[in-house]
């Protein structure tokens, strides 16, 4: 079995179930190092329930400490985490699958973000539900890593819909003095 190999950087592969090191794969993506690396696919593992659900513990070729291994699915899905539809693809290219696995797991995440937004929308209102929204747009753009403007549209969000209580309390006072 030869290497794989993404950015010039090895994934382990098991020989006999052909899971892949999920930790490699966010390495290779980043260029974070191994701890770095371990927080944030613990993060995304926390996060994401469908992919802790398809990773498992394992030892890679009997070899090492068991580490989260999984399947290529994951292995994309994990890609799609951490660089969007480009770290997927070269994922999926590394491991040689069928790319429309790529279009089938960025519909599927499009799918998934576009009912989070409707939910937040209904239990948090307008204000909520934008930053989500853009929150989720910016996932769909690439531009998930860029965190501090992600968490810019959260605080504006929440000194927004903290402005409308106020209103509303406000309007609810002034409505009982002059009654």
């Amino acid at each position: 079995m030869q290497p794989v190999m993404i950015n010039g950087k090895p994934i382990r592969i098991d020989a006999e179930t052909g899971a892949g090191a999920l930790v490699d794969v966010v390495k290779a993506l980043t260029g974070e190092g191994s701890t770095v690396a371990s927080k944030r696919l613990t993060k995304m593992l926390q996060k994401e329930p469908r992919l802790s659900s398809g990773s498992k513990k394992a030892l890679i070729n009997d070899k090492g400490s068991a580490i989260w291994t999984a399947g290529a699915h994951v292995l994309i899905e994990i890609g799609w985490g951490c660089t969007g539809r480009e770290g997927a693809q070269m994922v999926a290219h590394a491991l040689e699958a069928d790319a429309s696995l790529v279009d089938e797991i960025g519909h599927r995440r499009h799918e998934g973000l576009k009912s989070q937004n409707e939910v937040a929308l209904a239990t948090h209102g307008h204000a909520e539900s934008d930053c989500i929204a853009g929150t989720r747009c910016l996932q769909l753009t690439d531009l998930a890593p860029q965190e501090k403007y992600v968490q810019l549209l959260e605080r504006e969000a929440l000194m927004q819909q903290r402005n409308e209580q106020l209103d509303l309390l406000t309007a609810s006072v002034c409505g009982e003095v002059q009654a």
